[in-house]
């Protein structure tokens, strides 16, 4: 009975380094392999015991990735989107770009209603939908929209509604692909109109909880009265923040400074030669 249970803890000893060893180590995470740390973890366990390992996983490409700017186009911004942003869009797309990475664009001001918009403002606009939106279709919308902007009157804008109709699910939303990572880069100089007297539906929680509820990732990149809008949806949502300068002119950096802090969930599938273990 003895040589038996020696036996049996034994062989549960060799299975449990087989698993640890095997098991641990290739990961495939969103269409490529990634690199993990450690990338070997070795452990003899007792049978019945059990360790917990921590691994971090950083995957350099993303696919398929979806990506949608939704871009304030008010007066207020003008000069940034009439000057810097059309030169900064293409690096957007080659910091962004992958084999399976897809654009779209919209763009908000607010109601057309007195005080809060002027007349032709729009709360929301789909402008390149991200069926459509190669590399190069989205740096002409980008170019197009900064050439046609509208006034916003007040100093707050349509950020949180524009954001919220963006995620959807709805025919007018950014178009995202059902099995695609989900970015949507906020860009503004204003702050948030919050609902109250006027038009305005969506507060900091709702609009966090369409992101929640849809698995959209956000950026928000601010300059100036944004800050604070972007930042109380990020506390709410995650995802990340990052300034520009009044120009834009660094608006492409901002981009990767927050892209580089969001924490994408994956979805890993484990590989290893495991064959005979219970």
């Amino acid at each position: 009975q003895e040589d038996n249970t020696r036996w049996e803890r034994k062989t549960a000893e060799r299975r449990m380094k087989l698993l640890l060893g095997f098991l641990l180590t290739a990961l495939w995470v969103a269409g490529s392999w990634a690199s993990v740390t450690p990338d070997m973890v070795s452990i003899t366990l007792p049978k019945g015991e059990s360790y917990t390992v921590t691994k971090t996983i950083r995957v350099d490409v993303i696919s398929p990735l979806d990506v949608c700017v939704v871009m304030d186009t008010s007066g207020s911004f003008g000069d940034d989107c009439l000057e810097n942003i059309p030169s900064v869009a293409p690096l957007i797309v080659e910091l962004l770009d992958g084999p399976n990475t897809k654009f779209g664009l919209s763009r908000f001001e607010d109601y057309p209603v007195s005080p809060f918009g002027s007349l032709g403002d729009k709360p929301y606009e789909s402008v390149l939908k991200i069926g459509e939106g190669t590399g190069e279709a989205f740096v002409a919308a980008i170019q197009e929209t900064c050439s046609s902007l509208r006034g916003g009157n007040d100093p707050p804008e349509s950020q949180l509604d524009a954001i919220v109709r963006a995620v959807g699910p709805s025919s007018e939303d950014c178009g995202w692909r059902e099995d695609a990572t989900r970015i949507l880069i906020a860009i503004s100089d204003a702050p948030c109109h919050l609902p109250g007297p006027g038009p305005h539906v969506n507060d900091y929680d709702s609009t966090a909880a369409a992101l929640r509820a849809t698995g959209t990732n956000f950026i928000g990149i601010y300059h100036s009265a944004a800050k604070t809008c972007f930042e109380e949806i990020q506390t709410r949502a995650g995802g990340a923040v990052a300034p520009i300068d009044s120009e834009a002119s660094e608006l492409d950096k901002a981009i990767q400074d927050a892209y580089d802090e969001v924490e994408f969930p994956i979805d890993p599938t484990f590989s290893g030669d495991c064959d005979g273990l219970d």
